[in-house]
């Protein structure tokens, strides 16, 4: 939606009460800087470990963290614009909103590229590593300059997005013409890539659960060993018809006597105690299923939900009008540029330990342990990274395989 004429003029509304701005205004900027601070902690650690850092989905991560954090700077200075109810600079104010904005256009198709790298993971078929770099680097390199144009265009006369109404909007203030493409653009081009970041995230669900029937169809069948126990002594020493001799030579020296009645074969460790990293491959295939369907659900709710009502607005359709919903429109974009950290938390283990060891000032967190599987589950045609797990190999024998 254009914001023109005298509303174009006011940054929250007309005779605004001082009590609307601050809670409004408030509300903006302590939610970005909370973020902000999940944000810059997730960076920090991205780039402190060596691992994350030599790893190409965290590099990945590192980008969208960037991204989200530049966004962020900008909506605490929108939160300060509202309790002032004034910009200081007009000229910072529509770079920053335009800053803001083509960010956002490059995060999108950035999100794309981890799912299609979280893809590749969890294939059969492999690229090499140097040829997988490459390829990626090139697609961050692309999404980066998809927002570039959009930024170079709002800093023209002809398009214009600036702090109006308690929320980022397109405005009209120049007497040149405006550009209403651009609006339009902005609007329909994140459809795609959030569509596109679904399918990728189903499609890494079926793999997974390919994987799990086939491991579960090809299953070997156990095998309990086959002992015969071997009479003891105490077997013949009652027989009348064996002589001492006799007696002493029914037992070899190489064996070991067993009681018939007190032999119980030999069974295999059970999984109810053992640690994570030698259970069933399957259960944490069913796992890793969950998690990652529900981390795909929730990135795309937010993403599709914030981008269908920018949509909405942008033809026009019949949605609430009002302080409280723009409020909550532009408080959505701010929770949109913080939720990651929280889907970290909650999903990955290795990121949760270690900021928790850098908010609670522990030492680093050495474990290596992100959501794939190991070498051992690599017959099974899940492929394995490398440069994560060539730093903690463990013995494995009954079962091989550890996803977080």
């Amino acid at each position: 939606m254009t914001v023109s004429g005298e509303e174009a003029k006011e940054w929250t509304r007309v005779d605004a009460p001082l009590d609307e701005r601050l809670i409004i205004g408030l509300l903006y900027l302590c939610s970005a800087l909370f973020f902000l601070v999940l944000q810059f902690s997730v960076i920090f650690i991205i780039i402190t470990y060596k691992d994350f850092r030599g790893h190409l989905c965290y590099r990945i991560m590192l980008f969208i963290s960037i991204a989200d954090s530049i966004q962020l700077v900008v909506h605490s200075y929108g939160g300060i614009i509202c309790i002032l109810n004034n910009s200081l600079s007009f000229f910072v104010e529509k770079a920053a909103g335009g800053l803001a904005n083509s960010i956002l256009m490059a995060t999108m198709p950035i999100c794309l590229v981890l799912s299609l790298n979280r893809l590749l993971v969890f294939l059969p078929a492999k690229l090499d590593d140097a040829r997988e770099e490459r390829l990626f680097n090139w697609l961050i390199a692309l999404s980066l300059l998809h927002g570039l144009p959009f930024f170079i265009i709002y800093l023209t006369p002809h398009s214009t997005i600036a702090f109006r109404y308690y929320t980022w909007d397109y405005v009209t203030i120049y007497d040149k013409p405006t550009w209403t493409w651009v609006g339009t653009s902005t609007a329909i081009l994140p459809l795609p890539y959030i569509t596109l970041t679904l399918f990728v995230y189903l499609a890494i669900f079926g793999v997974l659960i390919l994987q799990r029937r086939k491991i579960t169809t090809t299953k070997p069948k156990k095998v309990t060993p086959t002992i015969c126990p071997t009479p003891t002594a105490t077997m013949y020493q009652h027989n009348p018809n064996l002589t001492r001799n006799q007696k002493n030579e029914q037992i070899p020296a190489n064996v070991i006597p067993i009681e018939w009645s007190t032999y119980k074969p030999p069974q295999p460790p059970t999984t109810k105690n053992m640690p994570p990293s030698t259970q069933n491959p399957i259960q944490h295939l069913i796992q890793h299923e969950r998690r990652l369907l529900f981390q795909a659900l929730v990135q795309f709710g937010v993403e599709f939900s914030l981008c269908l009502i920018w949509f909405y607005q942008m033809i026009g359709a019949p949605i609430p009008e009002g302080v409280v919903f723009n409020a909550f429109i532009n408080w959505y974009w701010i929770f949109y540029n913080g939720f990651r950290p929280l889907v970290y938390l909650a999903m990955n283990k290795t990121v949760r330990k270690r900021l928790l060891a850098l908010w609670l000032n522990q030492p680093q967190a050495t474990l290596v342990d992100f959501g794939k599987l190991q070498r051992g589950a690599a017959p099974q045609g899940i492929r394995a990274t490398p440069r994560l797990f060539s730093q903690n190999k463990q013995t494995q024998n009954y079962a091989s395989g550890r996803m977080s």
